[in-house]
């Protein structure tokens, strides 16, 4: 029901239309099941899983500076640390914090 209605081959389901924080914004991925579960076990995400305790480090070792974090969402507070910038990485990222 999902993937049609964000193909747009079918209506918004009931169930998803009473609930006032959904929205189809295309959320359809060609290729992927409808399966509510997956085996990881050889997909390449396992190897980002398998990352998790070093990418902690990393995200970690930024919050920690962000006092450079720049305001982009007035006024809503919205802040960020862009890693790239026009397909280039941004000067002021602190690329010594995520090897």
């Amino acid at each position: 029901e999902y993937v049609a209605a964000n193909r747009e081959d079918a209506p918004l389901p009931k169930k998803l239309r009473k609930n006032p924080q959904y929205e189809v914004i295309g959320g359809y991925f060609p290729g992927l099941t409808t399966e509510p579960f997956h085996d990881t076990s050889g997909r390449p995400w396992s190897a980002l899983a398998d990352a998790f305790p070093s990418i902690k480090r990393e995200l970690e070792a930024l919050l920690a500076r962000d006092q450079e974090f720049k305001d982009v969402g007035k006024p809503l507070g919205w802040r960020t640390m862009p890693v790239f910038y026009k397909g280039a990485q941004h000067p002021d990222f602190p690329a010594e914090d995520c090897p």
